[in-house]
């Protein structure tokens, strides 16, 4: 294979290029194209989902424990209300 970086040409095997290219943390495929970021992983801009609906997230989005979260998925576990980006929550923990 032959790889460019910055339009300097170099032969690679199979093992360095593939080594050498982002994959998604979600499907592990090499990423080609647009992606997001999220702590330091890779996504596939089709593997990149909420953690609630598992609908594509395509911009804003909050995060808590780990877990993403569409804004309006964020929601009250006890009366289902969406939880407002300035409004304070609780936790059991």
């Amino acid at each position: 294979n032959v790889y460019y970086q910055n339009d300097k040409a170099f032969i690679l095997c199979s093992y360095c290029f593939e080594s050498s290219q982002k994959k998604c943390k979600f499907c592990l495929k090499i990423i080609e194209g647009t992606y997001f970021i999220d702590n330091n992983d890779y996504y596939h801009t089709e593997c990149f989902n909420c953690d609630n609906c598992k609908m594509k997230i395509s911009s804003n989005y909050t995060k808590y424990k780990n877990k993403r979260y569409h804004w309006e998925c964020f929601k009250c576990s006890n009366c289902n209300k969406g939880i407002d980006r300035n409004e304070k929550f609780y936790t059991s923990q």
